[in-house]
């Protein structure tokens, strides 16, 4: 599991404010599907987990997120299939029952698929932070 993903859940958790007021759905929020595959699977259950956390959050920062983690979740997916994760690193990741334990699944990466993941989770931050700035007049 890349510490880029890890923190960006985390950081989400934190951030969690729970109030019992009910939350409109998020504007354009789709499920995010990663792929029928092991790695599309796997990818897909830290999404799913990520977004079961979002519940309670002010509707702006669940879009945020949810947008954040769609284009992580399918930069991982893509450095998966393409380094070949191993079979006990998808179920790993599968296995999990919060984004908490994902950090025991880092173990089950080559070093080489550890960093290409890495790589691609922070590349995908960056494209969305510059997509975000792009659009707002920044003196």
């Amino acid at each position: 599991m890349s510490k880029c993903l890890l923190v960006v859940l985390l950081v989400a958790a934190a951030c969690s404010k729970k109030d019992d007021a009910p939350k409109a759905p998020v504007l354009g929020a789709t499920p995010f599907v990663a792929g029928a595959d092991t790695c599309g699977k796997a990818i897909d259950h830290v999404v799913k987990l990520q977004s079961d956390m979002m519940s309670g959050f002010p509707e702006d920062e669940a879009a945020k997120i949810t947008l954040v983690m769609n284009k992580v979740g399918a930069a991982m997916a893509a450095s998966c299939r393409e380094t070949q994760w191993s079979k006990e690193a998808t179920d790993c990741i599968q296995a999990i029952k919060n984004v908490q334990e994902a950090e025991q699944c880092d173990g089950k990466l080559t070093p080489a698929q550890k960093a290409a993941s890495d790589k691609a989770s922070a590349a995908a931050v960056d494209a969305v932070e510059r997509t975000e700035h792009a659009g707002s007049a920044l003196p």
